[in-house]
């Protein structure tokens, strides 16, 4: 094989790893994204959960109260 293929084959696989790494950076941050917008999401299920339990909380002890008038 001469000198001049192997260089072209050389080059073939550098143009080929340069592809697949640009490939992998993309789906890593459409995975960065991803996981972003999920943890956002966890977050404010999470406030909407706290909230619930607030006022859940609260609606007892109001309860409590119009009970302990009441009886």
């Amino acid at each position: 094989m001469n000198m001049r293929l192997l260089n072209m084959s050389v080059a073939k696989v550098l143009a080929s790893f340069q592809k697949n790494l640009t490939d992998l950076e993309a789906i890593a941050e459409a995975k960065a994204r991803e996981s972003e917008a999920i943890s956002q999401r966890i977050a404010r299920d999470a406030q909407k959960a706290l909230e619930a339990d607030a006022e859940r909380e609260h609606a007892l002890r109001v309860h409590g109260k119009i009970k302990e008038l009441i009886g």
